[in-house]
């Protein structure tokens, strides 16, 4: 259902030489860009099999589309899991150490080190 205040806009767009005029709340490029694609796929299929029916063609083209869009989603759920793994991990070392810190006294010797300041040497210009 439409939002108030957003105007549906009929987009015209041609997949396999027709006309179609796609009712659009988004933006009409978007709208064009995705007619393009399933023109495109569309227009594969017919390539390697020109006798299929347009009703074939525009299942087929589906089929392909959506195996495309499954695997792009389980690609980001794993990357997602990855990503939620690598947090987890992060998150315990940087828990581990804070107690570590919170444990040692402020002046025992390690701890200085981690808080000394960094001092470089620079090298001594070359002639």
């Amino acid at each position: 259902m439409a939002e108030k205040g957003k105007q549906v806009q009929g987009v015209l767009v041609h997949i396999l030489g027709e006309e179609y005029r796609i009712a659009s709340e988004g933006d009409p490029a978007e709208v064009q860009r995705v007619a393009e694609y399933v023109d495109r796929k569309m227009r594969e299929l017919l390539a390697r099999q020109s006798t299929l029916p347009r009703g074939k063609v525009a299942v087929l083209a589906a089929m392909d589309i959506a195996a495309e869009l499954l695997n792009v989603l389980q690609e980001r759920q794993l990357i997602t899991e990855k990503a939620h793994e690598k947090i987890d991990r992060l998150s315990r070392l940087i828990d581990e150490r804070a107690s570590l810190s919170a444990s040692q006294p402020e002046n025992a010797p390690l701890e200085r080190l981690f808080r000394a300041p960094v001092v470089r040497k620079q090298n001594a210009p070359t002639s």
